[in-house]
């Protein structure tokens, strides 16, 4: 509980500097604009176990908090789905930004969950900063994922024996077996006669 509430704290606090900074008129004029700049989220996905076999697809969500904050080229409202197949790095696309402001997004996949601001500073310079699901501030945006390749399918069993070198031996036995009782039996026939 603690965690939180000083997570909860520190992003008040660098919301509250980050927005003072962001709003200094250092020139004097009143003026809120700022050069467009354009800024990438970089977010990486890690392979772990069988990665060069893993051919699953992974969908990445990147999220705005508010309705007015700026989005990449191809968003669907305040929404956009990157799809990654096996490891790579997604990318959103990037967003311009022409006003000064702490802007914050999320950054999903699966269970997974980061919360991104970007300040945007008067003189045109910005910066990124994100925290993982648990309020710890990330020094990158980077999600883990697991794979195991499926086991290698086993060959059916068609009845064959592996030890072939047996059925020779048994034909021969028998062969054996059927020459011994032929020549029994003829001495037998022969006794009954004689």
């Amino acid at each position: 509980m603690r965690i939180v509430l000083r997570a909860i704290a520190l992003t008040l606090i660098l919301t509250g500097l980050v927005t003072a900074v962001c709003y200094a008129d250092t020139s004097g004029a009143a003026n809120k604009t700022i050069p467009a700049v354009t800024v990438n989220i970089p977010v990486e996905h890690i392979i772990t176990g069988d990665a060069g076999k893993c051919d699953k697809e992974f969908t990445f969500v990147l999220t705005a908090e508010k309705e007015d904050s700026p989005m990449p080229v191809g968003s669907q409202g305040k929404s956009k789905s990157v799809n990654v197949k096996g490891k790579g790095n997604p990318e959103f696309g990037s967003i311009t930004f022409t006003y000064p402001d702490a802007y914050y997004y999320s950054v999903s996949c699966g269970k997974t969950k980061y919360r991104v601001m970007i300040a945007m500073y008067n003189n045109g310079t910005s910066q990124i900063v994100a925290w993982d699901s648990g309020g710890s501030k990330a020094e990158k945006i980077v999600f883990s994922d697991e794979y195991e390749a499926p086991a290698a399918a086993k060959s059916p069993k068609t009845g064959d024996s592996p030890d072939a070198m047996i059925y020779p031996f048994i034909l021969i036995a028998s062969g054996l077996m059927l020459g011994i009782f032929l020549v029994k039996r003829k001495a037998d026939d022969n006794d009954e006669e004689g």
